[in-house]
C-alpha cells in the first residue's frame, strides 16, 4: 500500500490553532479581550481531521471485513493512544471538578459520579448542562470519538457520489449545508455557543466538510504544480489576511459563537489552500519545529486545562501580580506545556521506554563475557536480549516469528534461506492465513522460497526486509544459539526435529515435559499447553540465568 506522504503546513497550523486556544483560555488571566480564538481553532481540528481521514482511511479498511468491524479497528486505532492521556487528564484534574461541581454549585457525590462515568465513557458532549464540567478539554475527545465511529460509514457513503462531478456536487452540498445551518443556528441562539461549537452533530458536519475538501484536494492538487512562487505566496497571504479581518470583525462586534459558520468557510479555505501551495507561507510553516509542535498539539490541548490550572494557581502565589510576570507565567505555562507533551509522546511511542530500557542496558550488557553471539529465534526473543542488554541486533530474526514447520526448515538449511531474495505477500496468500486470522494478525508478511516470516514490529515491508538483510550480515557463525518453544500450533513431530538438529547451543522452552525432547519447562504456562510469552525478562529470567548461559556457550559451526 502507498505510504500517505504528511503535509507539513498543515501539521504547523494545528499548533497555531492550539496556541489560539491557550491565549483564549488565558484571556481572564491576563485581563486581555483576545478575539475568540477558541470558535476559529477548535473547528479547524475538526475538519483538518475529516481532511486527514480521506487521506489515511485506506490503512484501516480492510473490504473483506464487515463494517462493524471496520468502525471497532478505525477507532481504536485513532483513538486509542490519545485516550490514555485523557483519562489521566481526567484523574489529574478530579481535585479541581469536585471542588467546581460539589463545593461550589452543590451538586450532590452521586451526580458527580455519574459524570465521572459519562466521561470515561466520551459522552460528556452530548450534555448541554455538564460539557465541560469534569475538563474543559474532554468533550473534545468525546466529539473526537463520535467521529472517529463515523467516518468509515461516511466514508462509504462519500464514494456513491459520482466521480466526474465530485467537486460541483461537493460545493453544492457545502453551500446548502450552510444555509440550512444558518437557519438551525436561529432556533438555537439562547445557547448558540453548545448547539454550534460543543454539540456532536455540528462538529459532525465540520468534519464531513473537511472530508470533502480532502476529496477536492485529491482531485486537483495536480494542477497547482505549474503556478509560480510568487502567484502562491500571493494567494496565501490573501487567505492569512481574510483570517485576521475575520477575527478583527468578531472582536469589533463580539459575536464569538455565531460566527462558526464563518469560521468553517475560511477554515475550509486555510486546509485547501495550504494543503496545495508551495509559497513562502508554506515554507515557513513545514521548518522541522513548527512542524514537530504540530504533531504534539493534540496532547497539548488535553493537558495545557492541567498546566494552567495547576502551574498559574502556584505562580500566583510566588510572583506580584504585574503585567510582566502575568506574561512570563503564560510563557512558562506553555513551555511547561509543550514539554509534558513531548514526554507523553515519548512514552506513547514506547520511545522513552526503549530509551530507558536501553540506558540501563549498558549496565546490563557488563554481565556477558562476550557480545558478539548470535540468537536464531522462532519469536521476538533474540531481540529482546540483544534491546535489553543495548547489544547491536546480531540476528535477523528480531521483531517477527516463524510459524514452527517453516523454522525447521530455517535452521536446518540457515546459509541457504539467508542467501534468497525476500517477497512480500499478503494474508490471504499465506499457507497459515486461517491461523493468521484466528490471532488478528495485522504485521506483514515476507516469503523466502518456501517459508514465511510475520513482521511484527516494523512500519512497512521494505524497513523490516532491508533490516533482516542488514542484520543477516551480522551473524557470528561461531557463536550461534538457536532458540525455540513450543507456541503457534508447534507439534510433537517440531520439537523433536528441532532435537535432531546438529548445533551444539540450543534451548527450547515449553509449558511441559515432552518424551526425548531436552527443553526448559515454563511451569506457568502448563495449563495453556504451550509457552504464551517468553519474549518477556520477568518471565524467562525464572527459568533461565541468559547470561550464565551464554557465557558458557561453545563455538558452533
Amino acid at each position: 500500500m502507498k505510504k500517505t506522504k504528511k503535509i507539513n503546513s498543515l501539521q504547523s497550523l494545528r499548533f497555531l490553532a492550539f496556541l489560539g486556544i491557550f491565549v483564549w483560555h488565558l484571556n481572564g488571566y491576563l485581563d486581555i479581550k483576545a478575539p475568540n480564538f477558541a470558535a476559529v481553532a477548535v473547528p479547524f481540528f475538526f475538519m483538518l481531521s475529516g481532511f486527514v481521514s480521506v487521506l489515511n482511511i485506506d490503512k484501516y479498511i480492510d473490504d473483506s471485513k464487515s463494517m462493524i468491524k471496520n468502525i471497532v479497528n478505525y477507532t481504536k486505532k485513532k483513538m486509542g493512544k490519545i485516550y490514555k492521556l485523557y483519562l489521566l487528564v481526567l484523574i489529574l484534574y478530579m481535585p479541581i471538578s469536585f471542588k467546581h461541581i460539589v463545593l461550589d454549585q452543590g451538586y450532590s457525590l452521586i451526580l458527580y459520579i455519574v459524570l465521572f462515568a459519562v466521561n470515561i465513557l466520551l459522552l460528556q458532549s452530548w450534555m448541554p448542562k455538564f460539557t465541560n464540567g469534569l475538563s474543559h478539554a474532554g468533550w473534545y475527545l468525546s466529539n473526537l470519538m463520535f467521529l472517529s465511529i463515523i467516518t468509515v460509514p461516511l466514508h462509504k457513503l462519500k464514494k456513491f457520489i459520482n466521480k466526474d462531478n465530485r467537486i460541483i456536487i461537493n460545493i453544492i452540498y457545502i453551500c446548502t449545508s450552510v444555509i440550512l445551518l444558518f437557519e438551525y443556528c436561529s432556533l438555537f441562539k439562547n445557547n448558540v455557543s453548545f448547539w454550534l461549537y460543543y454539540f456532536p452533530i455540528f462538529c459532525a458536519f465540520e468534519y464531513s466538510i473537511g472530508m470533502d475538501i480532502a476529496q477536492i484536494y485529491k482531485k486537483i492538487k495536480d494542477k497547482f504544480t505549474d503556478y509560480s512562487f510568487i502567484s502562491l505566496t500571493v494567494v496565501e497571504i490573501m487567505i492569512f489576511y481574510a483570517a485576521i479581518i475575520m477575527l478583527g470583525y468578531e472582536r469589533c462586534f463580539s459575536l464569538g459563537f455565531q460566527l462558526s459558520l464563518l469560521y468553517i468557510i475560511i477554515n475550509g479555505l486555510i486546509i485547501l489552500c495550504f494543503s496545495l501551495t508551495k509559497g513562502l507561507i508554506t515554507k515557513v510553516l513545514s521548518i522541522r519545529p513548527l512542524v514537530k509542535l504540530g504533531e504534539l498539539s493534540n496532547n497539548m490541548y488535553l493537558i495545557h486545562i492541567i498546566t494552567i490550572s495547576y502551574i498559574l494557581s502556584l505562580l500566583d502565589k510566588i510572583l506580584e501580580h504585574n503585567n510582566l510576570n502575568k506574561i512570563i507565567a503564560s510563557i512558562l505555562v506553555l513551555l511547561v506545556t509543550v514539554c509534558l507533551s513531548y514526554i507523553y509522546s515519548l512514552y506513547e511511542n514506547k520511545k522513552l521506554k526503549d530509551k530507558l530500557i536501553r540506558f540501563f542496558g549498558n549496565f546490563k550488557r557488563r554481565k556477558f563475557k562476550f557480545t558478539n553471539f548470535t540468537i536464531i529465534a522462532n519469536n521476538c526473543f533474540a531481540g529482546i536480549i540483544y534491546r535489553n542488554n543495548n547489544i547491536p541486533y546480531q540476528s535477523p530474526t528480531c521483531g517477527l516469528f516463524i510459524m514452527p514447520d517453516d523454522y525447521i526448515k530455517f535452521i536446518y538449511n540457515l546459509k541457504k534461506y539467508l542467501s534468497k531474495e525476500m517477497q512480500q505477500i499478503s494474508i490471504n496468500d499465506s499457507k497459515y492465513k486461517e491461523y493468521l486470522e484466528t490471532i488478528n494478525y495485522s504485521g506483514t508478511i515476507g516469503k523466502i522460497d518456501d517459508i514465511e516470516v510475520m513482521f511484527l514490529h516494523y512500519k512497512d515491508f521494505e524497513e523490516a526486509k532491508n533490516k533482516w538483510y542488514k542484520r543477516a550480515e551480522r551473524i557470528n557463525y561461531d557463536k550461534i544459539i538457536y532458540k525455540f518453544n513450543d507456541q503457534n500450533n508447534c507439534t510433537y513431530d517440531n520439537l523433536k526435529d528441532f532435537q535432531s538438529f546438529k548445533a551444539k547451543n540450543k534451548l527450547c522452552f515449553t509449558a511441559k515435559k515432552y518424551n526425548g525432547v531436552d527443553s526448559i519447562i515454563f511451569e506457568e504456562f502448563e495449563k495453556d499447553g504451550y509457552v504464551k510469552n517468553d519474549t518477556k525478562e520477568k518471565i524467562f529470567k525464572k527459568y533461565i540465568n541468559i547470561y550464565d548461559y551464554i557465557n558458557s556457550i561453545d563455538g558452533d559451526k
